[in-house]
C-alpha cells in the first residue's frame, strides 16, 4: 500500500441549528487509495473534487489523478482516474491546481510527474473525459512544484515553488497560452532565505497577487529560525507592481487564502510558531491589513499544538464573513489529527468552529483526517474536502458538508458561538473552560432551565435542573464533553474540557 506524505491539519461540538442538512462521507471510488485536495461548486446541484488515486492492480500498480463529481448531498455522479501512459506516476503539489474553464467547456487539472517532477496540465470536458495533455520541463531548477492555476481571457497562470542552485526555494509564475505553450516565466525570491507559495489571488486581467512564506536557509538551528509573510503583486507580464514583507519573527508566517475585501483590506490566514527548546508548536490566526499592509486585525484561534495546527485555505463568504479550513493535531482530545473549520462574521468574531473525523479510531490506533480545501454553496452551506487514513486500513477521499450555522446533523442543532446568537439576546459565557469543579453561566437575558452533559460518543452522563450557582462537574473524569443548555424548546451547545 502507498502512503501519501502530506503537510498540515472533528468533532468540536455536537453542534448547534436549523438549516439544510449536511453530511460526512468517505469514498474510495473503487481504488485502493483515494484523496481529495481541491473541491469547488460548479453550478446547479454539482460539486467537483480533484485529487490522487492509487491502484494496486497487477495491471497498473501505480498512482494517478482522480476527478470526481457529486451532487450536493454527497452522492457520486461520475469520476475519472488518469494514469500516465508511459509508465510514470502522477502526484499533486499542495494545494493542488484545479479550475473550471471560463468558457464552460470543462476543467483543467494541474499535477506533475512523480518520477521527473515535470509539470502536467490536463484539460478535460465536463464529464471528465480527457481532451488534451501538456507537459512542462525545467532543466535549471533542482526541483519544482506546480501548485495552483488561474485563468485570464487569453492565458493560464501557473504558480508554484522551485529549488534553485543554492538549494533555497523561490516562487515562480509560469504564463502559458490556452494550449499550455509557455509565454513567460518569472522567479520571485529572496537571497539567503527560502520562499514558498502560500496562495494567490487574481484581481482582474492585469493584477496577480501572490502570498508566500519565507524561512531561513537549510541548516539553520531551530533556535535561530524565523518566518516572514511575503505578498507580491505583479501585472499580466509578471513585472512587480508592489511587494511587502513582514518582519522576521515567529508571530506569523505565510498568507493562505489571500483575498482583498470589499473595503480594500488584505485578508489571509497564517500561523505563529513557538519553539520551546526541543519541540515546535503552531497556532492558526486570521489577519487583516490595510492597503499599505498595516495591521488592522489579528485573531488567533484554537491553542498552540505540537506537530500540526493550521489553515490551508480560507475565503470570504457571501455574507462578507470569513471561512478557514485546515488540520489540527487534536490527539489530546480526540486521539487523532482532525479536520479543522472556523467561520467568522464580518466583524471577525468566531461564529462557530469544528474538529471533524471521517471515521472513528479503533483499537486505540487513531487516524489522520485532513481537510485541504472548501467552497461555499448557495444558501451558505460549506463543502470541505480532504482525505482520511486510519492506521489499520486504507486511505479514503473525504467530503464534509456543514450548514451555515456549523451543523452536519441539523436535528435540534443551534450555533456554537462566542458572539450574540439569535434567540438568546446578550452573548452567553460558559466559564471557566477548562474547568475542574464548577461551571458558571452568564450573559443570557433569560435563565436556562436545565442541562445535559454528553460524552463525545453521544451518551448522556449527567442531567438536571440548572441551579443559580452553576453546574458541578468534579465527578467527571478528565476529558472533553458537550454541555447542552435548554430553555423551552431552544438548546445551546458548548464544548467543555474537564481537568
Amino acid at each position: 500500500m502507498r502512503w501519501f506524505t502530506l503537510l498540515f491539519a472533528v468533532l468540536y461540538c455536537l453542534s448547534p441549528t436549523y438549516g439544510q442538512p449536511g453530511f460526512n462521507r468517505k469514498y474510495d471510488l473503487g481504488e485502493s487509495i483515494t484523496g481529495f485536495f481541491q473541491c469547488a461548486y460548479v453550478g446547479g446541484d454539482t460539486i467537483a473534487a480533484f485529487g490522487l488515486a492509487y491502484s494496486d492492480s497487477i495491471f497498473l500498480n501505480k498512482q494517478g489523478l482522480v476527478f470526481a463529481q457529486f451532487d450536493t448531498n454527497g452522492n457520486p455522479i461520475n469520476h475519472r482516474v488518469y494514469f500516465d501512459s508511459t509508465g510514470y506516476e502522477y502526484t499533486i503539489s499542495l494545494p493542488g491546481g484545479f479550475l473550471k474553464l471560463q468558457d464552460g467547456s470543462g476543467f483543467v487539472l494541474l499535477a506533475q510527474i512523480l518520477n521527473n517532477e515535470n509539470g502536467v496540465l490536463l484539460k478535460v470536458d465536463n464529464d471528465g473525459n480527457m481532451i488534451s495533455k501538456y507537459e512542462f520541463k525545467d532543466a535549471i531548477a533542482l526541483s519544482k512544484h506546480y501548485e495552483v492555476i488561474a485563468e485570464s481571457n487569453k492565458y493560464f497562470y501557473i504558480f508554484g515553488s522551485r529549488q534553485n542552485q543554492s538549494y533555497n526555494s523561490d516562487i515562480f509564475i509560469l504564463c502559458t497560452d490556452k494550449k499550455g505553450e509557455k509565454v513567460w516565466e518569472n522567479i520571485y525570491g529572496i537571497n539567503n532565505r527560502s520562499t514558498y507559495l502560500s496562495s494567490f489571488k487574481q484581481l482582474g486581467e492585469n493584477e496577480l497577487v501572490v502570498g508566500g512564506v519565507t524561512i531561513n536557509p537549510q541548516g539553520t538551528p531551530d533556535s535561530k529560525i524565523n518566518f516572514t509573510t511575503k505578498i507580491i503583486g505583479v501585472d499580466s507580464l509578471g513585472d512587480i507592481k508592489y511587494q511587502w514583507e513582514s518582519p522576521p519573527t515567529l508571530d506569523e508566517g505565510g498568507a493562505n487564502g489571500l483575498y482583498k475585501s470589499d473595503d480594500g483590506l488584505w485578508c489571509y490566514t497564517s500561523g505563529r510558531g513557538i519553539y520551546d527548546g526541543s519541540d515546535w508548536f503552531y497556532q492558526p490566526e486570521f489577519i487583516k491589513r490595510d492597503s499599505n499592509f498595516n495591521l488592522v486585525f489579528k485573531k488567533r484561534v484554537d491553542k498552540p499544538r505540537k506537530f500540526i495546527n493550521g489553515f490551508l485555505s480560507s475565503f470570504q463568504t457571501e455574507d462578507k464573513g470569513w471561512f478557514g479550513v485546515g488540520q489540527s493535531a487534536t490527539f489530546e482530545e480526540y486521539g487523532a489529527i482532525t479536520g479543522m473549520t472556523y467561520r467568522l462574521d464580518a466583524n471577525g468574531d468566531v461564529l462557530w468552529n469544528r474538529f471533524d473525523t471521517a471515521q472513528m479510531s479503533i483499537f486505540g490506533l487513531g487516524n489522520y483526517n485532513n481537510l485541504y480545501s472548501a467552497a461555499e454553496l448557495p444558501g451558505g452551506s460549506i463543502i470541505a474536502c480532504g482525505y482520511s487514513e486510519r492506521y489499520d486500513t486504507k486511505l479514503w477521499g473525504w467530503l464534509l458538508k456543514i450548514d451555515r450555522n456549523g451543523c452536519v446533523d441539523t436535528l435540534n442543532c443551534m450555533p456554537v458561538s462566542a458572539v450574540q446568537q439569535p434567540g438568546f439576546g446578550n452573548p452567553i459565557h460558559v466559564y471557566p473552560n477548562p474547568v475542574s469543579d464548577l461551571i458558571r453561566i452568564s450573559g443570557a437575558d433569560t435563565a436556562f432551565e436545565r442541562y445535559e452533559i454528553v460524552s463525545m460518543a453521544g451518551r448522556v452522563l449527567d442531567r438536571g435542573a440548572l441551579a443559580p450557582q452553576g453546574i458541578r462537574v468534579e465527578g467527571l473524569p478528565p476529558g472533553a464533553y458537550i454541555l447542552r443548555l435548554y430553555r423551552g424548546k431552544e438548546m445551546l451547545c458548548r464544548k467543555i474540557i474537564k481537568l
